[in-house]
């Protein structure tokens, strides 16, 4: 095949700027690569001696060194021979460099480090158990578990030797852990300089017996003090504790619930006199959707410090009965309230700790993949808040049906027109979609929320133009006894608009799950354009639907809302229920489904977004002030919200196609995929990275074979 002096000019032009790129990627610093987004193994089971590793902590020394501890379990000697083991990064958790045993305590266990820095002297203090025999012995009374404490004066390069605590003897604990997390050191106040380190320990066999306690110093480690001791609870067993410093200069401690009778596996109290002592008993946090599993806290930024604003945050996994799917949340009001957060890793995990980097990003250590791997997660406050922002997940603004696809979801899944392909150019909303009832016309398209998001919106415009009963918006399983969750809005014949809504399916009477709210809609509506947004807000325990701006509650009547059933009740921490394909929604509908009749009338400006939407941002939607986000990123393909190699690999693989979407890389919309585009993913490269637009080196060696491979296939096409 021969070239022609375009195809080569082309194809000079592309290799040179691609070489540009490679030149310029290879002389930045690392840093300047910084993604939002990062993770690195830090610990390997069968890795350096060890057959696994558990319980994780992290502390940040005041050069920037992480220092980041773990259980050592040693081969061939069971859980009792573990080892406290050490691994440091100087480049804010990107490498690692080699494993360290800071103490061996023999054939016995070292255990749960949980590490200090004094502040006003660099001296590191890690506090750990040793002990002499199994927990389950220890339980019995046979055997005995102690704090103990070293400490490093060069960033954790080398130890002294453990000193006994003794301070926790007169407790007569049975049962002694501290942690595992790190400590903290007091910053206000006439504590100020203390430091801390949190517990809990047992004086009998079972879990009831499980206490809090504080162990601090005031003399920079010389010497440790026993501060405040939780009563006995009948309700909640508390266990494994973690404590953050408030701006006002209390004290807020989160625990996990040892299995006790309450409702919930996390808890909390407070303390307002350093640690001194707890405030009153520990209290279930009831937004709190965990397993039985330790969790980590920490003070990210203060205005104290300069900060813009108040971030405390917290991990755990986010299930209701598995160690899987760990999360990092948000509070902004000092643990008063907490957000929805965001899934960080949604396999297997369990055990976490949480560190702010030199580089100002949060960084989580966490087990996961069933304890076969210790991970460090780095990532910025954007990318936390992602989940949290009001993203578009799925949009369809001024109907584009060409081709049949109406919009590209986040997911990948396009929302496609069921039926013949209806436009029309409405006089009030311009280009509208068309759901004709004859021609069983409406929207369809797969998952689109991730399953993780306890919070999220459907705003839309509606206009029906007949009396007959339709469906306006529902998921597949909204057939109750269908075992899916879901909502929906529904026109009745009855005068009414419904909002209906399954929050679970565990009871066998499905009316106590379910709640419905009802609007009186008359027949002088018809032909009318509406706005209608239906939210689920697990966050603040809310189950809303507004028309028109105007919303609703929960429950009663409110701005011309009634409930329907009555006896129902939405609260917070309310678990909704992902069908097996691992979603809230199986196939979500808009103007009817398969399984109902379709409306007659119109739809505009259906978007699902990431959360539940405020009551201001609902009433701008409805007055044509909001302003939307970019659907789109350019040279994004994806729509992963970052332009990369990923989107090289999609351009290439639908070169010269002739069902060209943006999602298959036509980005200037004519319809087909070639040169133009490559040069718009080439000028967008890195869009979506913090720091730089220079792409990393390997990414750049990807792009080029990628584009070489997409020339010589258009080539050979002629």
């Amino acid at each position: 095949m021969r070239l022609t002096h375009q195809d080569v000019i082309r194809c000079v032009f592309l290799t040179a700027s691609l070489g540009l790129f490679l030149f310029l990627a290879m002389g930045a610093p690392a840093q300047s690569h910084a993604l939002e987004f990062f993770e690195s193994t830090v610990f390997e089971s069968g890795t350096d001696g060890y057959d696994s590793y558990r319980i994780p902590s992290i502390i940040k020394a005041n050069d920037g060194t992480l220092l980041a501890f773990a259980n050592g379990h040693t081969e061939g000697g069971g859980s009792l021979d573990t080892d406290l083991v050490l691994r440091r990064s100087y480049d804010n958790g990107q490498t690692w460099d080699a494993l360290q045993v800071v103490w061996s305590n023999g054939e016995n266990p070292a255990s749960n480090a949980c590490p200090v820095v004094d502040q006003s002297t660099g001296n590191i203090f890690l506090v750990s158990n040793h002990a002499d025999a199994s927990e389950a012995d220890i339980r019995l009374g046979n055997g005995t578990r102690t704090y103990q404490v070293q400490s490093s004066t060069d960033t954790g390069a080398t130890w002294t030797d453990p000193i006994r605590i003794d301070a926790t003897d007169w407790l007569f604990p049975r049962w002694l852990a501290g942690g595992p997390n790190h400590g903290i050191q007091l910053e206000q106040g006439v504590n100020a300089g203390r430091l801390m380190i949190t517990g809990n320990h047992s004086t009998g066999e079972g879990f009831d017996t499980n206490l809090a306690h504080v162990i601090y110093s005031d003399d920079h480690g010389a010497t440790w003090n026993v501060g405040a001791v939780s009563g006995y609870n009948a309700d909640i067993y508390v266990s494994e504790t973690a404590v953050v410093e408030r701006v006002d200069g209390s004290l807020y401690f989160t625990t996990r619930d040892q299995n006790g009778p309450s409702v919930g596996t996390r808890a909390y109290a407070t303390s307002s006199d350093g640690g001194g002592s707890f405030d009153g008993p520990f209290q279930i946090d009831p937004t709190a959707i965990a397993p039985v599993c330790q969790g980590s806290i920490l003070r990210y930024s203060s205005t104290l410090a300069g900060d813009p604003a108040n971030r405390i945050l917290q991990s755990y996994p986010f299930s209701s009965t598995d160690r899987e799917n760990i999360m990092v949340r948000s509070s902004f009001d000092e643990g008063t309230t907490w957000n929805s957060g965001r899934i960080i890793y949604e396999g297997s995990s369990a055990y976490s700790d949480l560190v702010r980097t030199a580089d100002s990003r949060i960084g989580l250590l966490y087990e996961r993949d069933s304890y076969n791997a210790i991970t460090f997660a780095s990532f910025t406050t954007n990318w936390l808040d992602d989940s949290t922002s009001p993203r578009l997940y799925t949009s369809m603004r001024n109907a584009d049906v060409a081709n049949g696809t109406l919009f590209a979801d986040y997911g990948g899944l396009d929302g496609q027109m069921m039926g013949a392909a209806a436009q029309a150019v409405d006089p009030v909303r311009g280009n509208v979609l068309q759901i004709d009832q004859g021609a069983e016309n409406y929207v369809s398209f797969g998952d689109v929320l991730d399953p993780m998001n306890v919070s999220y919106t459907a705003s839309f415009w509606f206009n029906i133009s007949d009396t007959t009963a339709v469906q306006i918006l529902a998921s597949k399983g909204m057939n109750y006894g269908s075992g899916d969750a879901g909502w929906a809005a529904l026109y009745s014949t009855d005068g009414n608009l419904y909002f209906r809504a399954n929050f679970t399916d565990d009871d066998a009477d499905e009316s106590n799950n379910r709640i419905a709210l009802k609007k009186a809609f008359s027949g002088g509506d018809f032909g009318t354009w509406h706005h209608m947004v239906v939210m689920i807000d697990q966050e603040n325990g809310l189950i809303k639907a507004y028309l028109d701006g105007v919303g609703s509650g929960a429950s009663g009547d409110l701005d011309g809302w009634a409930t329907a059933y009555t006896g129902n009740t939405f609260t917070p921490g309310t678990v909704f229920e992902a069908n097996e394909r691992g979603g809230l929604y199986d196939e979500l509908c808009l103007g009817g489904s398969k399984s109902t009749t379709a409306m007659n009338g119109f739809l505009d400006e259906f978007a699902v977004w990431a959360r539940a939407l405020s009551d201001a941002e609902v009433l701008a939607l409805y007055q044509g002030t909001f302003v939307f986000p970019s659907d789109f990123l350019p040279g994004d393909a994806n729509n992963d919200g970052v332009v990369d190699a990923l989107d090289a690999q999609r351009l290439a693989e639908n070169w010269l196609s002739g069902d060209a979407t943006w999602n298959k890389g036509d980005f200037n919309g004519d319809l087909v995929v070639n040169d133009l585009d490559a040069s718009i993913l080439a000028a967008n490269w890195g869009a979506g990275v913090e720091g730089s637009s220079v792409p990393e080196p390997g990414c750049v060696a990807l792009l080029v074979g990628l584009l070489s491979m997409a020339i010589v296939r258009r080539v050979k096409s002629r």
